[in-house]
């Protein structure tokens, strides 16, 4: 009878595994899907993320030095960029105020050309009606009055502008400007400032004549306004109404020579920088020169010694 086989008890059975086989527990399961794949270690990854490679430790004091060098070339490399790009960009800003000065004060030229001929042809005006009023308080028709509604006495003035240096002012950027530059056109603003109180004054004058013309007659508008206000007849005024119209009349004119005079100096100043001067001396004696007999006075008059 051949032998029976041997009965296999249970934990005999089955493949041996070996002792050291690891865990299936601790073995990554990788699925099935072929679009699937293992994620990598956090060692790997972190591998992978590194940008650059691990520098070179410091041994010696040489490695030292060349390591400081290099930071402080870097440091010279940047500040020199950045001033460099500062510089060009100031320069810019510098070239825009200038070339916005020519232009403005080109343009105002222009406006002190047209200011000239109105205020010299209301000055005009006045003066006729100012003799029409001397000859009626006199008794004679030696200066017949001017028309009530005569077309000199309308002006609409526009006074010279400095805005691009007022607003370089105002943010700081005039301190971009060479010195000599500054000092020119901080004359210009002086002299305009002067101007601006006879202005003023003109204003004033022209208000109090025709607050006295609108007791007698009813008009629309104002004089500086580019109105053609009625003027009362002087045939119709007392004596002594007729003194005070002549009082507010020559106001007006005196105040209309102060303004002529302001602004001729200003537009002296302005074209003389335009011509190319560089010093405020040199911007005077230009003006200077050119109105030997004062400001606001451009007739010859070879009568002065």
């Amino acid at each position: 009878m051949a032998d029976d086989p041997p009965i296999e008890t249970p934990g005999t059975s089955g493949p041996k595994v070996p002792a050291d086989a690891p865990d299936a527990s601790s073995t990554p399961v990788v699925g099935a899907h072929p679009l699937v794949q293992p994620q990598p270690t956090h060692e790997t990854a972190a591998a992978m993320l590194e940008p650059h490679a691990p520098y070179e430790p410091i041994h010696s004091w040489k490695s030292f030095a060349i390591h400081i060098a290099a930071i402080a070339v870097g440091l010279l490399l940047a500040v020199a960029l950045e001033q460099s790009a500062e510089a060009i960009h100031h320069g810019r800003q510098r070239s825009d105020i200038e070339a916005q000065m020519q232009s403005v004060l080109q343009a105002d030229t222009r406006l002190d050309d047209e200011d000239f001929k109105q205020l010299g042809s209301m000055r005009t005006y006045l003066i006729a009606l100012r003799a029409a009023i001397v000859a009626r308080l006199h008794g004679t028709a030696a200066a017949p009055q001017p028309p009530i509604r005569d077309s000199r006495m309308a002006v609409f003035l526009i006074f010279p502008s400095l805005a691009p240096y007022e607003a370089a002012q105002r943010d700081g950027t005039v301190a971009l400007l060479p010195a000599d530059h500054i000092r020119l056109y901080n004359r210009l603003a002086f002299a305009r400032d002067v101007m601006a109180v006879d202005r003023e004054n003109w204003f004033k004058g022209i208000a109090t004549l025709e607050s006295f013309q609108q007791r007698f007659v009813v008009s629309e508008g104002t004089m500086e306004g580019g109105a053609i206000v009625t003027a009362p007849d002087v045939g119709s005024l007392s004596s002594a109404e007729l003194a005070e119209y002549l009082g507010n009349v020559s106001v007006v004119i005196q105040d209309i020579n102060t303004l002529i005079a302001r602004l001729d100096l200003l537009d002296l100043e302005i074209r003389a920088l335009l011509a190319g001067a560089r010093t405020e001396e040199e911007l005077l004696n230009s003006s200077l020169r050119a109105r030997p007999h004062g400001f606001g006075v451009k007739v010859d008059d070879s009568s002065v010694k």
